[in-house]
């Protein structure tokens, strides 16, 4: 690997490496920032959109008529970063992509093209499932003669913060498995430690949702059920590789090579040499 790179760079000075870096950090900006213009046309309809995941029709408010700018402005720069993510991350795959073997490549590619349905399937999960059953049971901690008053950026905010952390903990399969294929983590011990591993998601889910006790568990526990059924799948894959080990072993011992009596009979004859 440190010959290929040594190669690499060879071949492209540091100096141009910095250029093609810089070229793939303004590429990137310039698709957000046209991403984010022309997601301000449709950033009204997208509020709507969020606005209807509060129960009983209820309205959400602007509270000062910056807010009415700024909202729809972070509306927008959100929309274009979740549409143009595998943009980005192709540009960041053809950053990285010539200092790797061509194996190498193959097996890289895949991963990126994995993550980005995973982040796309957790932020799903949590715009349709998650989402609704939260916002619902604020409402139902509002007293009968009590209104709630929902400012419409809280309200984006909080939809957003779960998307996000869900798009980052359906990751977590794909994190399993990559590390038993390197050999760095055994699905055995992680089996045996589901207790510390889910007070550990507990007191993460605590971090990445808002302060109430369904939000947490409504992220901690499909995160639990997706570690116990990455840690299943990924004893498999070790089962699999250890039975490829070892038929692999016998192979090479079943292997006859230069056997005694290859040996006998290579063996200069003595009564004829005489």
């Amino acid at each position: 690997m440190s010959e290929h790179m040594d190669e690499q760079l060879d071949r492209m000075p540091f100096l141009q490496h910095l250029g093609e870096l810089r070229q793939v950090l303004v590429t990137v900006f310039t698709i957000l920032a046209i991403g984010t213009g022309g997601a301000w046309f449709l950033s009204s309809r997208i509020l709507n959109v969020i606005v209807g995941l509060l129960p009983e029709n209820s309205p959400a408010h602007i509270f000062s008529p910056p807010e009415a700018f700024l909202i729809r402005l972070k509306v927008s720069a959100a929309t274009a970063l979740f549409v143009g993510t595998p943009i980005v991350i192709y540009k960041i795959w053809s950053f990285v992509a010539p200092a790797l073997y061509q194996h190498e490549k193959s097996k890289v590619r895949p991963l990126f093209i994995i993550s980005t349905l995973l982040f796309y399937g957790g932020t799903a999960f949590s715009y349709l499932v998650i989402t609704p059953i939260t916002m619902g049971y604020f409402y139902r901690l509002v007293p009968e003669d009590v209104v709630m008053t929902v400012g419409i950026t809280s309200l984006f905010g909080i939809v957003a913060k779960l998307c996000v952390a869900f798009g980052i903990v359906f990751q977590l399969p794909l994190i399993i498995f990559v590390l038993t294929l390197l050999g760095l983590l055994s699905p055995r011990w992680l089996l045996k430690q589901w207790r510390v591993a889910f007070i550990i998601m507990l007191v993460f889910s605590s971090v990445l949702t808002p302060p109430d006790v369904i939000s947490q568990l409504a992220m901690s526990v499909p995160l639990f059920i997706l570690y116990m059924a990455s840690s299943v799948v990924a004893l498999s894959v070790e089962r699999r590789r250890r039975r490829e080990e070892g038929a692999d072993d016998v192979a090479e011992e079943s292997d006859p090579g230069d056997t005694p009596q290859d040996d006998e009979q290579n063996a200069p004859d003595d009564d004829m040499s005489l």
